[in-house]
C-alpha cells in the first residue's frame, strides 16, 4: 500500500457505516497471528479478520470460511470471555499512525456495563493486537508480550498500563501530515494493481500507482472489496506457489533416486558383461582337466576356438574339476546379473521418462487444480506421499480437462497423464490428437464430430499445445498431430505415454488461449 494510514482512515470510515451498533457473535482463532470476529449487523453476517502476522498484517471483511484452530491461544481465549455478545460502539483510527481501535460495550450477567478497546496495531513486523480495559487503560491481554528486557521503552504485558508507540519527530510528523491532506483530496475511487493474473496491491485511487502501464486495474465500490479480493488472490497465490514448490521438489528428489539408481546398475551390469568369459574359461579347463594338477595356481591351455593360448587361473585350495564349476557359476551369476539389470534399466528408464512428463506438467499448470491433480497422480504413483494430518477418506475427483472451442470444434487438453489417458480413451478414431514433438507436454484432441477441421484450426490448437507444453518459452515449437485411430499406447506403458504414426508436424509460436 502506498499509505498505510491513509487506507486505513478509509477502511475505518466503511466499518462504522457497516457495523457500528453490530453484535460479537463468535471469536475464531486460526493460529497464532490471525483471528476472525464474527458480528451480526442490519441482520447480515459480518466475518472480521485480524491479522496480526509480520508478513501480512492486516484488517478486513472476508466472504472466506476458514477452520479454527484446534487449541485456542489464551488471547483468543481471553477476547471470547470478554467482548462475546458485546456490541460495537464504533471504529478509529490513530491519527497518521497505522492502528485501528475498535471499542464495545459489553454488559455482564450481574448488569454491569464493561467497555472495552481492541487495539490492531498493524504495523508489519511489529504488529500486535491487544484488548484494553476502557475505564483503567490496563492491558487485558495482547497477541505479543514484550517484557521490560525486551521492550525497556514500550513493555507490553497483561496488567498494565497501554501506552501508544513513540510517535516520529516533528519534521517527519509534519511530512506525514502533507502527504495525508494531499491524499484525501483525490477522488475516492478503490482499485486493485492487477500483473500476471495476481494482485500486487490495492489503492484509494490508481493514481496513486506507480508504473501504471505496467499493470492491469481493476475498480471496486468499496476499499473493502478491493483489500479483500488482494489479500485473497495473494493467498490464493502463495498457496499455489508453496504446493508448486513442493511437487516440484518431490518430483526432483524421485528422479535423483532413480538417476542414482541407474547409475549402480550399469556399474552391475557393466561388472557382470564379461560372462561369457567365464564360460569360455570353464569349458577350457573342462575339456583340458588332464593338464592341471591340484595345487596349481595357474594352467595354459589351446582355445579351441581361435587356437590362442589362453592362460586360466587356478585356486590353489580347489582341484581341477572343483575350479571348473567356480567358473561355471561366476558365468551363472554374471548371465543372472546382466539379464536382470538389462530389464532393471529398462524399467527405470520408463519411470525417468515418466517423471519428466510429470515434471513438465507441473510447470506448465497454472491454476490450484491442475497441481491437486497432478498430486493426486504423484500419490498414486508413491511418488509424493500425504501428511498424516490429511484425509483420506474423502479424496477430492479429479477435474476435468480443459476445454475450449475454437472455429465451432470442441477441443480437449489434459492437464495431467491420467487425463491424457482418459482423453484417448473417450475419443472417437476420427479426432485429431496433437502432441508437442520429442517433449513432455499436455495431450490435446479435437472433437472432429466426422467434419475435419482446417488446417487453420489445427495450427490454432497446435499454439495452445505449445503453451502448454515444457517449450511454451521458446519461440518455435514443433507438434505432431495424426487421428485417434493412429494412437496406440503399449501395454504396461506408464499413464500418458504413447505411440503413433502417420502423423504431420507444425512449426508454431507457442499462444495463451485466454488472450
Amino acid at each position: 500500500m502506498p499509505c498505510d494510514a491513509l487506507h486505513y482512515y478509509y477502511l475505518v470510515k466503511e466499518f462504522n457505516l457497516l457495523l457500528c451498533r453490530g453484535k460479537i457473535e463468535k471469536v475464531q482463532c486460526l493460529n497464532d497471528y490471525d483471528i476472525v470476529l464474527h458480528i451480526r449487523a442490519s441482520n447480515k453476517n459480518y466475518p472480521l479478520l485480524l491479522s496480526g502476522s509480520p508478513n501480512q498484517s492486516c484488517m478486513y471483511l472476508t466472504e472466506q470460511k476458514f477452520e479454527s484452530q484446534k487449541v485456542a491461544t489464551a488471547f483468543c481465549l481471553n477476547l471470547k470471555k470478554n467482548i462475546t455478545n458485546s456490541v460495537i460502539v464504533k471504529f478509529d483510527t490513530v491519527p497518521y499512525e497505522r492502528i485501528i481501535e475498535i471499542h464495545f460495550e459489553h454488559i455482564d450477567e450481574f448488569g454491569t456495563k464493561n467497555e472495552f478497546v481492541l487495539v490492531a496495531e498493524l504495523m508489519g513486523r511489529r504488529s500486535n493486537i491487544i484488548l484494553i480495559t476502557k475505564q483503567t487503560g490496563k492491558i487485558c491481554e495482547c497477541m505479543f508480550k514484550a517484557s521490560i528486557d525486551i521492550a525497556p521503552k514500550r513493555p507490553i504485558l497483561p496488567g498494565m498500563s497501554y501506552s501508544l508507540p513513540l510517535a516520529p519527530n516533528y519534521e517527519i510528523l509534519q511530512r506525514i501530515k502533507k502527504q495525508f491532506e494531499m491524499c484525501e483530496k483525490i477522488p475516492y475511487s478503490p482499485s486493485v494493481a492487477i500483473k500476471d493474473n495476481v494482485s500486487i496491491d490495492f489503492f484509494i485511487n490508481k493514481s496513486l500507482m506507480e508504473n501504471q502501464m505496467n499493470f492491469d486495474i481493476l475498480n471496486f465500490k468499496t476499499l473493502n472489496q478491493a483489500v479483500c479480493f488482494h489479500y485473497k488472490s495473494q493467498s490464493e497465490y502463495k498457496a499455489f506457489s508453496s504446493l508448486k514448490y513442493k511437487l516440484a521438489t518431490a518430483i526432483n528428489n524421485a528422479q535423483k533416486k532413480l538417476a542414482k539408481k541407474q547409475w549402480i546398475l550399469l556399474k552391475s551390469r557393466q561388472q557382470s558383461s564379461d560372462f561369457a568369459n567365464f564360460q569360455l574359461l570353464g569349458e577350457l579347463l573342462t575339456a583340458n582337466m588332464y593338464l592341471a594338477k591340484y595345487g596349481d595356481k595357474s594352467v595354459t591351455v589351446t582355445n579351441y576356438y581361435d587356437e590362442t593360448d589362453v592362460t586360466i587361473i587356478l585356486d590353489v585350495k580347489k582341484n581341477p574339476a572343483q575350479n571348473a564349476q567356480h567358473y561355471f557359476k561366476q558365468y551363472s551369476k554374471k548371465l543372472k546379473t546382466y539379464d536382470m539389470t538389462g530389464t532393471q534399466l529398462t524399467q527405470v528408464e520408463d519411470d525417468l521418462q515418466y517423471f519428466q512428463s510429470i515434471q513438465a506438467l507441473i510447470e506448465a499448470a497454472s491454476d490450484m487444480q491442475s497441481l491437486m491433480d497432478i498430486k493426486q497422480e504423484m500419490a498414486k504413483a508413491s511418488i509424493y506421499l500425504k501428511k498424516e494430518n490429511e484425509n483420506h477418506k474423502n479424496e477430492p475427483q479429479m477435474s476435468k480437462p480443459r476445454h475450449y472451442e475454437i472455429d465451432g470444434f470442441d477441443v480437449f487438453l489434459g492437464k495431467n497423464n491420467i487425463q491424457n489417458d482418459q482423453l484417448i480413451k473417450n475419443s472417437k478414431s476420427s479426432d485429431i490428437w496433437l502432441h508437442q514433438q520429442n517433449a513432455h507436454g499436455c495431450h490435446a484432441i479435437i472433437s472432429t464430430h466426422s467434419k475435419l477441421p482446417s488446417l487453420q484450426t489445427i495450427t490454432k490448437v497446435a499454439e495452445i499445445v505449445a503453451f502448454f507444453s515444457k517449450s511454451k518459452q521458446t519461440d518455435k515449437v514443433f507438434v505432431d498431430y495424426t487421428q485417434i485411430k493412429n494412437v496406440t499406447k503399449r501395454k504396461g506403458a506408464k499413464p500418458g505415454f504413447v505411440l503413433y504414426k502417420n502423423q504431420k508436424t507444425l512449426c508454431v509460436n507457442p499462444k495463451n488461449p485466454m488472450q
